[in-house]
């Protein structure tokens, strides 16, 4: 390892540390002291003695993947890419290092570097599948930041510090957020970040929606002594769901490398506030000596309550449950919002807006660390789960996503992240989302009976989406008219079927469309009812010297099919033609098979074979100049090789 480089970085890190600390122990001592700060989430103390134990040459690649760790803990991530990169030396690309090496690289917005390493570390792990989705989130950020939404994010300077300022809840033009300032004493002070407990505080909103005169809360539920918040209320405004640490040493123990400590889990609390004073009532199912419970979203009917617990039952870290409000007015068992939703990895901060569930997830391809999701459905059945992509998401952890306000052209409200140029920590963010003015697409036509301009009422038109789903049927007005809506983005196949008539069909698309749109498509039908007449099949080619069927010759046969099926009596002969190249006696071969491909298409469909025939016509029948020895344009050619088909009986 280059000694004067890995020097650099360790004064780099002192450069940024608090380094008051002296290493005036032994040090075995300090090394305990370390290692015990750091398995009790003491992540700020631990960083400091994992500093000065480097620094002063007991030196462990222990000690500097922890120190790597704590800073990760304490979002420095710029510092933990540092020590990672040197990690990697020293440990001779160790698969572990390399997997959190690429994490970090990911939360810096270092994708193309992150992806290389996630791939390094699959080739020296082997193990694929615990790294693939942010393998994948390393290309779909690149893509997303290419190309953002029409979200505008804006910093809330105005209540946002140095420090952490997240989870808003806005309701009735106040806002409720949670907060750290510097601890007074050691008494109120987080060991883990060496910041204060969180409190609530409370703001106004302005009309352009920033929060503005934030306050600290001093209602009743923000007075524990450990975190208070964040919290939500119902619409009314007089019911409080808050999650907090209570006081009194009844967190589960947790004994880790020789050491035993108590982890105070989260409890979630319900104050109703009723003549002026709030009354309060623990959550049925807190149980903080086994798992945590908080973050509470209500349903827009209030009759669910949705919020995120490591309890037993779920997929991972923490997961998202709900409970619903039985006819005593009681909440009953909780019950997990399911696999759609919930990963091995961690949910959290849950919001709803009408049918939309808004979430934070680890688990779900994102840009990095939290990225922001939602989902439409209810409970536990939940559909089109989706990234919200940039700029909502970020290389960093964004959350507690809520809808405020929607009018018809926007959509208002506050995200939280801490992204790398945001003002603090954790920062609170406005956005306003504009709603794009998308296209209008129209199509309008008539059907005619072929070869005239007659119309032809009482058909039936259909409109097929992207070649499967019927969006619509309709029947043609009496002059013959019909007319859909279409959808932008979208692939159509228009059909038009008659009793008695042989069906017709046309393929369109709105893709790549920006302005709006009437298409206006005629289809004209033949008649059925005389025996030998012929009827061309539109668009039915065969690549050169081939007798596969094509894609878009399967959609014609289908035509056929359906016109067999509304005309059960009808019975044809399915003609298949060459065009002039090659021999005369090889092109009726030719022909025949594709007849026969064509014929066994239709048959294979469910139509009787005793109602259809297959004939290859060659080159006789050809539908221009080119014969035998004639120049001609591979389009030109190609109009010979079709199929037709001739009406045997009806």
């Amino acid at each position: 390892m280059n000694k004067i480089y890995l020097t650099f970085i360790l004064v780099f890190i002192l450069a940024t540390a608090n380094t008051n600390l002296l290493y005036s122990q032994d040090g075995d001592n300090f090394q305990k002291n370390a290692d015990k700060a750091y398995a009790s989430y003491n992540y700020k103390a631990a960083s400091e003695m994992y500093v000065q134990l480097a620094q002063n040459k007991i030196f462990k690649v222990r000690n500097l993947t922890r120190l790597a760790d704590c800073y990760v803990k304490l979002n420095n991530t710029p510092i933990a890419e540092k020590i990672y990169e040197q990690l990697t030396v020293l440990t001779q690309n160790s698969p572990d290092i390399l997997k959190y090496y690429a994490l970090v690289l990911k939360s810096n917005a270092k994708y193309l570097q992150a992806k290389q390493i996630f791939i390094d570390y699959i080739d020296a792990s082997k193990d694929t599948a615990s790294v693939l989705k942010n393998l994948i989130g390393c290309d779909s950020a690149i893509i997303w930041m290419a190309k953002p939404t029409t979200h505008k994010i804006v910093n809330q300077n105005a209540v946002n510090t140095n420090l952490s300022n997240f989870g808003v809840f806005a309701n009735n033009k106040k806002a409720y957020f949670v907060a750290e300032t510097k601890p007074t004493s050691k008494k109120n002070e987080y060991k883990r970040t060496g910041n204060s407990y969180l409190k609530i505080y409370k703001a106004d909103i302005s009309k352009d929606y920033s929060i503005i005169n934030a306050k600290l809360d001093s209602a009743i539920y923000n007075t524990e002594k450990y975190h208070n918040g964040p919290l939500i209320t119902n619409k009314a405004g007089d019911k409080f769901f808050v999650t907090s640490n209570h006081e009194g040493k009844k967190g589960k123990k947790i004994k880790q490398n020789k050491q035993r400590f108590r982890n105070n889990n989260l409890e979630l609390s319900i104050y109703t506030l009723s003549g002026g004073k709030f009354t309060s009532e623990a959550f049925k199912y807190n149980n903080v000596k086994l798992y945590s419970v908080g973050q509470a979203a209500l349903s827009t009917d209030e009759q669910t309550l949705y919020f995120i617990s490591d309890m037993p039952g779920g997929f991972g870290g923490t997961d998202i449950w709900f409970s619903t409000l039985n006819s005593e007015g009681k909440w009953d068992k909780p019950q997990n919002a399911g696999s759609e939703i919930n990963t091995p990895e961690s949910e959290m901060y849950p919001t709803i807006t009408a049918d939309t569930l808004f979430f934070a997830s680890s688990g779900h391809i994102g840009m990095g660390g939290l990225d922001i999701f939602k989902a439409i459905g209810s409970k536990s059945n939940w559909t089109n789960v989706s990234n919200l992509k940039y700029p909502v998401n970020s290389s960093a952890d964004d959350f507690s996503y809520s809808i405020y306000n929607i009018t018809q052209d926007t959509t208002n409200g506050y995200l939280s992240s801490n992204r790398l140029d945001g003002y603090g920590n954790d920062d609170i963010f406005a956005f306003t989302s504009i709603k794009e003015n998308l296209p209008v697409f129209a199509l309008q036509g008539k059907i005619l009976k072929k070869p005239t301009t007659f119309s032809l009422p009482d058909t039936k038109v259909s409109l097929y989406e992207n070649g499967i789903k019927v969006v619509d049927n309709v029947s043609t007005n009496p002059d013959g008219s019909y007319a859909f809506n279409l959808k932008p983005e979208t692939d159509y196949a228009l059909i038009a079927k008659k009793q008695k008539f042989q069906s017709d069909s046309v393929l369109l698309s709105t893709k790549g469309l920006k302005k709006s749109q009437i298409f206006t498509v005629d289809l004209s039908l033949d008649s059925l009812f005389e025996i030998d007449k012929i009827i061309n099949l539109a668009n039915i080619y065969y690549d050169f010297d081939k007798d596969d069927i094509r894609p878009d010759a399967a959609n014609v046969l289908d035509g056929l099919f359906q016109t067999m099926i509304d005309n059960p009596t009808l019975k044809i002969e399915l003609r298949s033609h060459t065009d002039s190249r090659a021999n005369d006696t090889y092109n009726i071969k030719l022909s025949q098979r594709r007849a026969a491909s064509a014929v066994n298409y239709i048959v294979s469909r469910g139509i009787n074979a005793n109602r259809i025939t297959a004939k290859g016509y060659g080159e006789k029948v050809l539908v221009n100049k080119c014969k035998n020895d004639v120049e001609c344009t591979e389009e030109q050619h190609q109009a010979n090789r079709r199929t037709d088909f001739r009406i045997l009986n009806y």
